[in-house]
């Protein structure tokens, strides 16, 4: 339930954070885009900012599963709750972080459109 995804994206454990942060996409794909936006999207930010650099790694890799999805996460998705992340992901004291990010770019670029 959506309840049981929340409590694992606040888990205490990173491996437990990590592990829903690396199939993040799958529970975007499993609830749709109703409930990713009301009740998964904001423990998934919180994952992007999450004190273990693996957790921030994998969100942010995971971001581009979401957009290839049958229902992908919508450009206003990406821009209120993604988008608002790159900065400080941009300059995050883990090199792995930055890299996922830079690999990133060109599919959020093409998902955004030309806005």
């Amino acid at each position: 339930t959506v309840s049981v995804m929340k409590e694992a994206a606040e888990d205490r454990s990173w491996r437990v954070r990590l592990t829903f942060a690396k199939h993040f996409d799958l529970f975007c794909a499993a609830f749709g885009p109703e409930i990713t936006e009301g009740h998964l999207m904001a423990p998934f930010i919180q994952l992007l900012k999450d004190n273990e650099q693996e957790v921030r790694k994998e969100a942010v890799r995971v971001i581009e599963a979401c957009l290839q999805i049958k229902t992908p996460l919508t450009p206003a998705q990406l821009t209120t709750h993604i988008l608002p992340q790159f900065p400080s992901l941009a300059i995050d004291p883990a090199q792995p972080v930055r890299a996922a990010l830079a690999q990133l770019l060109g599919p959020m670029a093409k998902a955004l459109g030309r806005e």
